[in-house]
């Protein structure tokens, strides 16, 4: 087994990779294929630890942003539009598979569409009381705009 951190090249730039690094790395080992092991989400968790904030919520009440039903479907950014005050949902299929994924926020939004990553609105999606279905294909990055 071997981990090799930088590459250290000479060439466009010879300064490459000099300096101070800090890496954090994990092994994981499992049974299994890593979609059973749930290898992406402990990835996840290892480069985005949990950042406790007060939320003003009565104690046993939970609230997400956004919620998706299939594993394999992963949150990567969520941002205020560029241009509006719509919300920005960046998600990807991790797995290599298609699926449809039903994508549920409690952020009021009366409609969303599928955008391009320049946030342009490409098609809209059909969205009922804070739930849309959108397919996803493998690996593809899929951004979501949300209009309140």
């Amino acid at each position: 087994m071997r981990l090799s951190l930088l590459r250290a090249p000479t060439h466009p730039d010879p300064n490459a990779d000099r300096g101070k690094h800090r890496f954090q790395y994990a092994l994981m080992p499992h049974p299994g294929d890593f979609r059973e092991a749930g290898v992406i989400a402990a990835a996840e968790d290892l480069n985005h630890p949990l950042r406790v904030v007060r939320a003003g919520l009565a104690p046993g009440q939970q609230r997400s942003l956004f919620e998706v039903d299939r594993q394999q479907v992963v949150i990567e950014a969520i941002k205020r539009a560029e241009d509006s005050d719509a919300v920005i949902v960046r998600l990807y299929e991790a797995w290599g598979g298609s699926c449809r994924a039903r994508v549920r926020t409690s952020l009021p939004a009366s409609r969303a569409y599928v955008c391009d990553l320049l946030e342009r609105e490409r098609e809209q999606v059909a969205m009922d009381n804070g739930e849309l279905e959108v397919e996803v294909r493998p690996f593809k990055v899929l951004t979501l705009k949300l209009v309140p």
